[in-house]
C-alpha cells in the first residue's frame, strides 16, 4: 500500500481535529497526517496535548500565523510521493487515497485523481 500525506489545515477548531484523529486511529489508517493549525494559543495547546493519544499513525504538527495560507510551509516535511488536502471538518476514508495513489502509480500520464 502507498502511503498518501494528508495535508490539513486548521484554526481554532480541536474538537473537529481531534475527532478526525479518532477516526484515523480506529481504523488504523496507513496514511500520515500533516497539520497546519493557525489556533490561538489555548486552542493550539489542545491539539498538541491531544496528538499525544495517537499512537498508530504519523501526525506531523506545525503552527502557522494566522492570516495566510501557510500549507506551502508543510511541503518540506512530507515524505510521501502523493498528498491529499482535507479539512478539518472532513473524514477522508483511507482506502479510497490508497487506490487514487495506486492509479496514479500505474498512470503516470495523470497528475491527480479523486
Amino acid at each position: 500500500m502507498i502511503k498518501v500525506a494528508i495535508i490539513i489545515p486548521t484554526m481554532n477548531r480541536p474538537d473537529l481535529i481531534l475527532r478526525q484523529f479518532e477516526f484515523y486511529e480506529s481504523i488504523k489508517s496507513p496514511h500520515p497526517v500533516y497539520i497546519s493549525d493557525s489556533s490561538n494559543e489555548l486552542n493550539a495547546e489542545k491539539i498538541k496535548n491531544g496528538i499525544r493519544q495517537f499512537n498508530n499513525f504519523q501526525i506531523t504538527y506545525q503552527w502557522a500565523p494566522p492570516g495566510g495560507d501557510h500549507l506551502h510551509e508543510l511541503l518540506p516535511l512530507i515524505k510521501e510521493k502523493y498528498c491529499i488536502q482535507a479539512c478539518d471538518d472532513d473524514f477522508v476514508v483511507p482506502s479510497t487515497i490508497s487506490e487514487c495513489a495506486e492509479f496514479l502509480e500505474k498512470n503516470p500520464d495523470y497528475g491527480t485523481c479523486s
